[in-house]
């Protein structure tokens, strides 16, 4: 889907080329007061935009990226102070300047409308080395208008909601200082990234709100998230298939489903996930702490080395918890619930003033006036597998 997406974009660009032959002398200066010297700003309301709140910039952002893309200058597309309506909408590349900017400082809000989002994905970035989106602005995606028809809890082939921030194949990146508030599906989707930081990201929706996980990860490869604070209706921070190198650190995390990993096994060919540490991480009020999650009818798709420590968790109802017969939608032939024989190695450093015991393949957790019960890993025989740090 994202794919089709993508070259729908693309072939729309191209028809409006012909209207931005001549733009790229239109980029102004100065009207960042974040710019460097050097660099060339493309304000989206030079090309037309306009922030009415009503409006679809849907034509005038896509002008002005293009101009900002191909610049042979150090570019800056700029989204200013006021509110901006838009559809559907990617930002392709390659681009001739790298790394190029995205500043947001005005409020970007989707389209309330459903059949305007083909595919799923509403403000989509696609091909580019060298990107840095920042600039305190947000980006609304009207969720409280869709929600209700959100079926996935019952039907396993339910359509996929848009996602909010998509990146797919983008290098070396930054994306700093955005808040994202009730979007449709994912507040945040990485695919096929490499080298890529998320700091200072809020993410913002109600407890209710259903499948908006915070930041999702799959297929990528070096990413650091930290100093974010993520509230939303499914997991805070969310790592599927081929995910590799992830540094998770200072997230405030709550409400939400807490720091997961998976579900896994629902595809074939699926890449092992490896190499994920959690540190100094704060939940609060959410349903999970730290998760790995498969699905009971899936091929085998190994965690290796999950390192979690100084952890803290105020009223969450499972701890840690490893659930290899996860069916959101129970519609599943096969619903036993399998031991963790993909778990390669587990590594949790308990606080001084928690307790942690290992017996009989159960893991039993007790929180000191937390609220919260007991840590469970569902009939697995994994004790030796994990490694309590001190």
């Amino acid at each position: 889907m994202a794919a089709a997406s993508g070259t729908m974009i693309v072939v729309q660009n191209l028809l409006l080329l012909a209207l931005i032959s001549c733009a790229f002398a239109e980029g102004s200066r100065g009207r960042s007061l974040l710019a460097a010297p050097s660099e060339t700003v493309f304000d989206v309301t030079k090309y037309g935009a306009e922030a009415d709140g009503e409006t679809d910039n849907y034509e005038q952002f896509i002008k002005a990226w293009v101009a900002a893309c191909h610049s042979k200058t150090p570019a800056r597309l700029l989204i200013p102070k006021g509110e901006f309506v838009v559809g559907a909408v990617v930002f392709q590349g390659p681009c001739s300047n790298s790394p190029i900017v995205v500043e947001v400082q005005g409020n970007v809000k989707a389209q309330s409308d459903f059949t305007e989002y083909p595919n799923a994905e509403w403000f989509a970035f696609e091909d580019i080395d060298g990107l840095h989106v920042m600039g305190h602005g947000s980006f609304n995606g009207q969720g409280k208008e869709v929600w209700q028809y959100n079926d996935c809890h019952k039907n396993k082939k339910c359509q996929m909601f848009p996602t909010s921030l998509k990146f797919t194949q983008v290098n070396n990146a930054l994306v700093e200082d955005i808040h994202t508030i009730d979007s449709m599906g994912f507040h945040v989707s990485a695919v096929k990234c490499n080298t890529f930081t998320f700091r200072n990201v809020t993410v913002t929706a109600p407890q209710t709100s259903p499948n908006t996980d915070g930041i999702h990860l799959s297929r990528c490869n070096d990413v650091t998230i930290t100093d974010c604070v993520i509230g939303t209706g499914d997991d805070c921070i969310s790592m599927v298939r081929g995910v590799n190198n992830v540094n998770i650190s200072k997230i405030t995390c709550g409400p939400g489903h807490g720091i997961s990993v998976g579900s896994l096994g629902k595809y074939d060919d699926e890449e092992d996930v490896k190499n994920v540490f959690i540190k100094s991480c704060s939940l609060t009020g959410t349903t999970n702490g730290i998760r790995i999650k498969t699905w009971p009818e899936g091929l085998p798709t190994k965690v290796v080395t999950l390192r979690a420590e100084d952890i803290v968790m105020n009223n969450v109802e499972n701890p840690i918890i490893i659930d290899q017969g996860y069916c959101p939608s129970h519609s599943c032939k096969n619903k036993k619930v399998f031991g963790a024989n993909n778990v390669s190695k587990l590594l949790l450093r308990i606080p001084p003033h928690k307790h942690l015991d290992v017996m009989h393949g159960t893991i039993s957790y007790i929180p000191t006036n937390s609220g919260s019960n007991p840590v469970q890993i569902m009939q697995s025989q994994v004790h030796h597998k994990i490694v309590l740090l001190h």
